[in-house]
Order: structure tokens, then C-alpha cells, then sequence
């Protein structure tokens, strides 16, 4: 009885492992998208990406849409394409031509996990790819009588005066000074000190016990919880160049995630928790959809 729990309990931290290991290695990066070739009726859209090295990913799902690809609207999306096996590219042809194209590749594995997580600049894009722009055009016959009720889409691009509700009067829109400029950017400059989240300490921190636990809970306990941010960032910096086991690393990196969020740094709090999501799975995700919101804000 006893070696078939021991055996169960190995079976299961296997499992275990084998499933966080390759919610690291699962998420596609650098993806970019470019114009292929135009012609008068479509367009070819070209989709490159890149894959971890080790990793054990089966499906590639491509989204599109005429907007950015959030977390938000993902589920209101279906997919343009399903491609089964390893691929780092794809084709896409569209044929509203002066419409905004944005992207997303999204992956499942091999036992069937479906990595949800859209992380701009990496599996998403953020700037729309427009096969033939909207051109404006001005005609010089434009006001000559006779005309101008026939050319509607050239009269809609007159542009109008400025109305001052208050007086009823035209006025004219005057540039405004650069000093005022400066002046106005400094009073809506962003805090980098955020507070939307509280501090996050695991368990086994709160109460160290000796070895690599005692030092990493010793600056939890001092500088990060004090929200003394270069401090903290330091010592943990400090902490990760000496060799550590992986549980500890990901920890050091779950605290460090924290630190970059407060200190408003996005992308370095995001490579934080991605690196800590392999221990910590359930806190980490939770963290990685605070940062995606900040993305999403910035």
C-alpha cells in the first residue's frame, strides 16, 4: 500500500512538472506582420514568428481583427486558422484593402492546454497593417457651381472652421506654445508608484526557516516590504548570480515581477513572472493579467 501511494505521488509530481514546464515553453514570440504583395482586388498579409527551442506545441491559432487583439475581446474572435504541426509562418489574404489589420498566434500543446495569455509585442501586434491607405484628395474643381452636388466624398473632406459656442463666433485655432506644452506634460506625467495591487509574499517567506530560503526571505522581509523598490531590486539582483535551485530562482523572480510592476516596468515585470510561472502558476497568472492591463493602459 505504502509504495503504491509513494509511486502515485511520483506520478504526480511529474505530471505536474511536465505541465509547468511547458506553459514557458508554449507562448510564440516576435511576431510580425507585413504586407506580402497588393493587387486591385486582395492583398497577401505575411505572418512570421518564432518558436522556443524546446517546446512541445501542437496547434498554432491565428486570430485577426480590425482592431488591437486584447484579452478582453479574444473571446469574441474566431479563429482564421488552425495549423497543426511546427510552423513559424503564414499567408493571409484579405480583400478590404484600406482596412486596419491586427494579429494574434495563440498555441496548444500536446495534451491539449490552450495558452490563452496575449502578451503585445510578443504573440500579439500592436500596429495595424494597411494594404492601400485611404488617400485624400483635393480637386481643383471642387467649388466650381454645378459640381460640388455630385462630389460629396470631395466636399466632406472641406475642412470646417472652429465654432466658439460661447459667442457664436469663427475663430481661429491658434498653435500652442511649446513652453505651454512642457508645462502641461509635467503636470499629467504618470507616477511610477502603483497601488492598484497589494504586495504579494508566499508563505514559506513569512516565516524563514535556514540556506538560500533564510537570505531570500530576510530581503522580503526588510527592503520589499518596506516598498523601498531600488533597494529591493538590488538585492535580488545580487541574490539570482549566485547559483540557486529553480523553485528559489522563480520565487526571487516572483518578488522581482512585483518590484518592476510598482516601479511602472511593464515588460521587465512580465519576463519576471513568465520566469516564475514555471513554480508558481496560480499567483503568477494572476499578476500577469495586472501587467497585460497596464499594457493595455500604456
Amino acid at each position: 500500500m505504502k509504495r503504491f501511494i509513494f509511486n502515485t505521488l511520483l506520478f504526480l509530481i511529474f505530471t505536474f512538472s511536465c505541465f509547468t514546464q511547458s506553459s514557458v515553453s508554449s507562448v510564440i514570440s516576435n511576431l510580425r506582420a507585413t504586407i506580402n504583395n497588393t493587387s486591385e482586388d486582395f492583398a497577401t498579409i505575411s505572418l512570421k514568428w518564432k518558436i522556443p527551442q524546446k517546446n512541445d506545441i501542437t496547434e498554432f491559432i491565428i486570430y485577426r481583427d480590425n482592431k488591437q487583439i486584447l484579452k478582453e475581446n479574444l473571446s469574441l474572435l474566431k479563429p482564421i486558422e488552425i495549423l497543426t504541426g511546427k510552423y513559424t509562418s503564414y499567408f493571409d489574404t484579405v480583400t478590404n484593402l484600406s482596412d486596419e489589420y491586427y494579429y494574434a498566434v495563440l498555441t496548444k500543446t500536446r495534451n491539449g492546454d490552450f495558452f490563452d495569455i496575449i502578451i503585445p509585442t510578443v504573440n500579439a501586434t500592436v500596429n495595424p497593417v494597411i494594404p492601400k491607405p485611404k488617400k485624400t484628395v483635393f480637386s481643383e474643381n471642387i467649388n466650381k457651381p454645378g459640381r460640388i452636388e455630385t462630389r460629396e466624398n470631395e466636399r466632406e473632406l472641406i475642412p470646417l472652421p472652429y465654432l466658439n459656442e460661447e459667442d457664436n463666433s469663427y475663430v481661429e485655432k491658434k498653435a500652442i506654445p511649446k513652453k505651454n506644452i512642457e508645462i502641461a506634460k509635467k503636470l499629467s506625467a504618470k507616477k511610477t508608484e502603483k497601488k492598484s495591487k497589494p504586495l504579494q509574499i508566499l508563505p514559506q517567506d513569512k516565516k524563514p526557516e535556514s540556506g538560500d530560503q533564510y537570505l531570500l526571505s530576510t530581503i522580503v522581509n526588510t527592503s520589499f516590504i518596506k516598498a523601498d523598490w531600488n533597494t529591493a531590486e538590488s538585492e535580488f539582483l545580487k541574490f539570482l548570480k549566485i547559483n540557486r535551485t529553480e523553485e528559489t530562482v522563480s520565487r526571487a523572480n516572483f518578488y522581482l515581477g512585483q518590484i518592476y510592476y510598482y516601479q511602472g516596468k511593464s515588460k521587465n515585470a512580465l519576463n519576471s513572472f513568465m520566469t516564475s510561472l514555471n513554480n508558481y502558476p496560480i499567483e503568477s497568472r494572476q499578476w500577469i493579467d495586472e501587467v497585460l492591463e497596464e499594457f493595455e493602459i500604456e
